[in-house]
């Protein structure tokens, strides 16, 4: 059925500018939940008390009747929504190590937000209330200008005059004007939101991933390959059973991105270990990640490992940690009865990832300095090459 009650509202669409190059690019799984995690974003991040419509693939379709609320209300809004979207991406790579095209480009996506008043229309399919409207059209067709800021928020004539100002007046915006078959002239300003990205604060990622414990153990090795092979190797759960002694299979949810929470199953030959990421940190020359171990053992309060990789003159310094917290009395059985066989696996572990490494690269002669780059492509998993210098460097 079809209201003839056509009232006015303000329209307001919040748009993810390259979605569909990011889709095009990279893995469906993955796009999905960043997709998913944005869209949750902008929706609990709404402050005008606006009406959500409809969720339009990579934009939203936000109404509110009546008189539009206060305009600085509707900027802040805008820069509300920038802010969170880009300290989301920032924590993204702060916290990912996948290599997959969604996580290695998301990074490229910006927000543009359309803001329109006028006639707003509305008529029922089954249970659900669909808007409608030449007004609806226009602020469609303004998320397709000919604008070059990365990230803004475009408002059209109509709404500065509801809200009692003018394009011209409004601090920072800049008048523009479009131009569209049939709908014609559409004045608009455009508000830079730019400083509002390069503003935000700094994710907190220290290097300090080792965590607190009162005994560990170390083994380490220097591995002649690049630094991009070496967490490669590392980092996939997959490759886990080519260098770990004893380990069978690793059980985990590949549509969950490799990331900071995530967890998986390690199977043995004897027993079963959950794992769980709970730190990791990269830079160009330098990589470490650290893993809480859930033990079904009755030792220990804790226990974590942590990997640290590092160039160094002739190769990548790979250091390989085990830091354990025991219970009072019992845990010392922990010395006694575990640490002899984990010290054996770490340095059985080391030595395997040396030679599996090594042997790699000694098939490519390109790579046997540690310069070349694999001829496989990389894991979905592992740590994009692009991070990383050669040992060379």
């Amino acid at each position: 059925m079809i209201s003839t009650e056509n009232t006015l509202g303000l329209i307001v669409l919040p748009d993810i500018t390259g979605y569909t190059e990011f889709l095009s690019k990279v893995e469906i799984t993955h796009s999905r939940h960043v997709i998913s995690d944005l869209m949750n974003l902008l929706i609990k991040g709404n402050r005008l008390g606006l009406i959500l419509s409809e969720i339009e693939g990579d934009a939203l379709l936000y109404y509110r009747m009546g008189p539009p609320p206060p305009f600085e209300d509707i900027v802040e809004q805008a820069r509300h929504w920038v802010r969170e979207f880009h300290l989301y991406l920032k924590r993204q790579q702060g916290s990912i190590y996948c290599n997959c095209g969604a996580c290695q480009t998301v990074s490229n996506l910006s927000l543009k937000i359309v803001c329109h008043y006028g006639e707003i229309g509305k008529f029922q399919i089954g249970n659900r209330e669909k808007l409608f409207g030449l007004d609806l059209i226009v602020a469609h067709r303004l998320l397709k200008n000919r604008l070059d800021f990365r990230e803004y928020l475009l408002v059209t004539d109509q709404v500065f005059g509801e809200c009692g100002r003018n394009i011209g007046g409004s601090e920072g915006f800049q008048p523009h004007l479009e131009e569209y078959p049939v709908l014609g002239s559409i004045a608009t300003g455009v508000l830079d939101l730019a400083s509002t990205v390069s503003n935000l604060p700094e994710v907190p990622n220290p290097w300090e991933i080792i965590p607190k414990s009162d005994g560990v153990i170390e083994e380490g090795v220097i591995i002649n390959a690049s630094m991009e092979k070496v967490v490669s190797m590392v980092t996939d759960p997959d490759e886990a059973k080519k260098w770990i002694p004893g380990v069978k299979e690793m059980i985990f949810d590949r549509a969950e991105q490799i990331r900071v929470g995530h967890q998986h199953v390690c199977v043995f030959d004897d027993m079963i270990l959950d794992l769980e990421i709970t730190n990791f940190r990269r830079e160009r020359k330098k990589f470490g990640i650290s893993l809480k171990i859930l033990l079904p053992v009755p030792f220990l309060r804790e226990m974590y490992k942590t990997i640290l990789a590092e160039v160094q003159d002739g190769g990548v310094r790979v250091s390989l940690f085990i830091y354990y917290t025991r219970r009072p009395v019992i845990g010392r059985l922990f010395d006694w009865m575990v640490l002899p066989k984990l010290r054996r696996m770490l340095r059985v572990g080391g030595e395997n990832l040396k030679a599996l490494l090594e042997k790699e690269s000694n098939s490519d002669g390109s790579r046997s300095t540690g310069t070349g780059t694999s001829m496989d492509p990389p894991s979905a998993y592992a740590v994009s090459a692009d991070t990383f210098g050669s040992p060379a460097d």
